[in-house]
């Protein structure tokens, strides 16, 4: 009897036999590996890539309970079954997993880039859609309808634009030149003024446009014509300078004479620097009570200047830049005459020259005259050059 207690009692003190215990680990290729823990740590791999993992007899968390793994499909990855193959090398499947995980970003990146262009082309659509509801069939007809009436009333009022300032141009050179005529500078200032407006908005460059433009300037430098000659302003800059001294002369200088035009008749000669620049030189003979007066007439940049090396007659229409007393070595007083660099200009129309009163009186004077202005229209380009026809 106490032996079959004994047997008994021994019995309910028996541990009972461990139940199996799963594990589940998850491979960095993203395969599962699964399986039963032993007694024993194990070392199990992975059997898409290789890669191996320690297991440990017991696991310290509370059992799970063992998912249902479901059939592994049968792999189209030669790769990867590779990789599985337990015969192959670790070298092998080393680098067979490198190739592996090459592929899976490439797959992994052509899905990203289909999923792109999918939802590019859902927005594209969206948006092709959404254009379609607004331009229905009758809303187009309506912006048609209204795209050609503003570009028509745009021609319209182009053309009228186009009308008003041609007219508007030939009235006003009449007045213009009629004004001139009289000898109604200002008037005639005024009258051309608008004839230039006219021709810019009609954008015209052709030779009869630059002749009123070369008659504006014409008409203006006689609005501000000095009214003294060279002649008068230096005799009363000598006479300044004697009775007030210098510095008065400046201020009368400014005062009255700078800014004002003076018309002049020389002879201009061109040449060349030794480094080659146009070059042109003026003979002005001017003397004051026996002092003479040295002209400084930066000329090169005036259009429609002959390039012969010789004297030629012009009629040029200048400003005054400076005009001073000179006290060389010896005690003699000469003169500084400097015309503006950038004002000096060829005069060109007979007209505003004789409205001027500048004409000389004996008939000789007044053919030289003409032919040193035709020739200086010339220059300038304001001539038509016209073909002559067989009869």
């Amino acid at each position: 009897m106490a032996h079959w207690l004994t047997q008994k009692a021994r019995a309910l003190r028996r541990t009972p036999a461990p139940q199996p215990v799963p594990f589940e680990r998850t491979c960095l290729c993203g395969e599962p590996v699964v399986g039963i823990r032993r007694e024993t740590s194990q070392r199990t791999a992975c059997r898409r890539c290789g890669e191996g993992f320690w297991v440990l007899p017991l696991d310290p968390y509370p059992p799970v309970k063992s998912p249902s793994v479901p059939p592994r499909k049968k792999s189209t990855n030669k790769q990867a079954d590779s990789i599985a193959d337990p015969t192959i090398p670790p070298r092998e499947r080393r680098k067979w997993s490198v190739k592996a995980a090459a592929s899976r970003l490439k797959q992994n990146t052509g899905s990203r880039l289909r999923k792109v262009k999918e939802a590019s082309g859902r927005r594209i659509r969206l948006v092709i859609r959404q254009q379609r509801e607004f331009f229905t069939p009758l809303k187009i007809v309506v912006l048609s309808i209204i795209a050609v009436v503003a570009m028509t009333g745009y021609t319209v009022f182009r053309q009228q634009q186009i009308e008003s300032a041609k007219f508007s141009f030939r009235e006003h050179l009449k007045d213009g030149q009629a004004a001139i005529a009289e000898a109604r500078f200002g008037d005639a200032q005024v009258q051309l003024e608008s004839a230039v407006d006219a021709l810019n908005r009609l954008g015209r460059r052709d030779t009869e446009a630059e002749q009123v433009r070369q008659l504006l300037r014409e008409a203006d430098t006689a609005n501000h014509l000095s009214s003294e000659s060279l002649f008068d302003m230096l005799s009363l800059a000598r006479q300044t300078v004697g009775s007030d001294g210098p510095s008065q002369w400046e201020r009368k200088l400014a005062s009255e004479f700078r800014g004002r035009w003076f018309i002049v008749e020389s002879l201009v000669r061109s040449s060349r620097s030794p480094g080659g620049e146009l070059q042109r030189e003026i003979l002005l003979p001017l003397s004051i009570f026996g002092e003479p007066v040295r002209v400084e007439a930066p000329l090169a940049a005036v259009k429609g200047m002959s390039s012969e090396e010789a004297w030629i007659p012009m009629i040029l229409a200048v400003q005054i830049a400076e005009c001073r007393p000179v006290e060389d070595e010896t005690a003699s007083r000469s003169w500084r005459l400097a015309f503006e660099p950038d004002s000096a200009y060829l005069w060109a129309d007979f007209t505003t020259y004789e409205a001027l009163g500048l004409l000389p009186e004996e008939p000789a004077g007044v053919d030289r005259v003409k032919q040193i202005l035709d020739r200086q229209k010339r220059g300038l380009g304001l001539v038509v050059e016209t073909e002559p026809t067989d009869e």
